[in-house]
């Protein structure tokens, strides 16, 4: 490791983007490195040794790191959380150093977590199905003295069941949080709704009464297994008039990904792949909105999305699924269009072929770029060209997954909050301060 700071925000690297680094989510520690060079930069140990002894392999199964369970602090992030799967256990980590900052432990082992983008909020998605939902004191901005870094409450505001099976894959927004679940299904809840009184619904003495429920604002229904993965479509896009239904896509492991728009429950396409995809990535190659669907056939598949839902005499039969779309990998892998009426090929559909093995996770970077990777290593994509750029292959054990970490100056970086045990009780009225969220509408 090379424990070099993050590069500042206002010197762009070599190639006149702003510095982007990637975190490597590996079994017993990740490692951020650069994502130009491919240099590691730190590596964030969670004090079980690397061996190939049977004894210190199990100590790594229990510490089971996994990319949804992984979540940088805020939206410009200085420090890293990540969640043991074998252990009810939360470990933070400063970018700057390897050892582990704070250790605090949770009620019941957590599945996914997620920090609203201003680092003040933990959202943590539990084995059982359940959201948590943990207030952090004030994150604090380049403090000049850091004794008590380290002390303070986080109050508990809110713990209800959102899933039947575990919490499977998190996005959280400015205004809200979806979640989607091992039981197929993906719900959206707005934070107005999260952080009103618990006194009238919920009591101190127990977390998650049966009367704790909170009403999603949308929920969305059609996979029929695990949800591997979220992807949200960037406002930029959105401003930049790039699409203007599709909210939110998904995949699972019954081999289908879906396409989300906020105003109907049901998917108004779907993509049948080959094989799972653990991971999907939204960006905009050629002025074009595209997904990167990442498959466990050592495939990436990048399908350019409609700016519009589809609707009247081109829907397929199955009202609920939209336009249903089926790759069939042993013909060259075209992408097939069923209307309901009959089947041709689309030209929306792409493949990035490298791996030798399933594609974990892929990445996609602000200047254009892809990042995906497998057992063989990272690699990066032109999506423009079509074609791989690099390839870094060693980075000392399993790579199980990966997620982007945004560089920025130490003025406006987020620093490791004030933390302390994180509650089990909620949090009473007088505890907390009035938050003001705008509803995007």
């Amino acid at each position: 490791s090379s424990g070099l700071p993050p590069p500042e925000e206002g010197t762009l690297n070599l190639h006149g983007f702003p510095s982007e680094d990637l975190l490597l989510v590996q079994p017993s520690f990740l490692q951020i490195i650069d994502s130009f060079s491919g240099v590691v930069r730190q590596r964030l140990s969670t004090g079980f040794p690397v061996s190939t002894s049977d004894q210190t392999r199990h100590s790594a199964v229990q510490a089971g790191l996994s990319v949804p369970a992984v979540a940088p602090v805020g939206a410009l992030p200085r420090c890293v959380v990540a969640a043991q799967q074998g252990k009810a256990l939360l470990s933070f980590w400063s970018r700057t150093k390897e050892t582990v900052a704070y250790q605090v432990a949770t009620p019941e082992i957590m599945t996914t977590l997620g920090f609203h983008p201003s680092g003040s909020f933990l959202f943590a998605g539990s084995k059982s199905g359940c959201m948590y939902c943990w207030q952090l004191n004030a994150a604090l901005q380049n403090p000049t003295e850091s004794k008590d870094a380290w002390q303070g409450v986080s109050l508990l505001r809110k713990c209800w069941p959102v899933h039947y099976g575990a919490c499977s894959s998190l996005v959280v927004q400015d205004d809200r949080l979806i979640s989607g679940g091992a039981d197929g299904s993906i719900k959206a809840f707005h934070f107005s709704r999260i952080l009103t009184n618990n006194s009238a619904a919920q009591s101190a003495s127990s977390p998650i009464p049966s009367e704790a429920a909170i009403p999603p604002i949308q929920t969305w229904a059609g996979h029929t297994q695990s949800v591997t993965a979220l992807s949200t479509v960037p406002d930029l896009y959105k401003s930049l008039g790039a699409c203007s239904r599709t909210c939110l896509v998904s995949a699972s492991l019954d081999h289908s990904v879906r396409i989300w728009c906020w105003d109907r429950s049901n998917s108004f396409e779907t993509f049948v792949l080959p094989a799972p995809s653990r991971c999907v990535a939204i960006t905009l190659p050629n002025a074009t909105l595209s997904v990167c669907i990442a498959c466990d056939n050592a495939s990436i598949y990048v399908v350019a999305l409609r700016s519009t839902a589809v609707s009247g005499s081109s829907a397929t039969a199955e009202s609920s699924q939209g336009n249903v779309y089926t790759v069939d990998s042993s013909a060259g892998c075209p992408l097939w269009e069923d209307t309901g009426f009959s089947s041709h090929r689309s030209s929306r559909f792409r493949v990035l072929r490298g791996h030798n093995g399933p594609v974990r996770s892929c990445v996609a970077l602000g200047d254009g770029r892809l990042a995906s990777c497998a057992a063989d290593g990272v690699r990066l994509w032109d999506l423009e060209a079509g074609a791989a750029l690099t390839h870094f292959a060693h980075f000392g054990g399993v790579i199980g997954g990966m997620l982007s970490l945004k560089n920025s100056s130490l003025s406006n970086a987020l620093l490791l909050p004030s933390l302390g045990p994180l509650r089990r009780s909620l949090a009473q009225d007088g505890q907390t301060n009035v938050i003001h969220f705008f509803d995007r509408g």
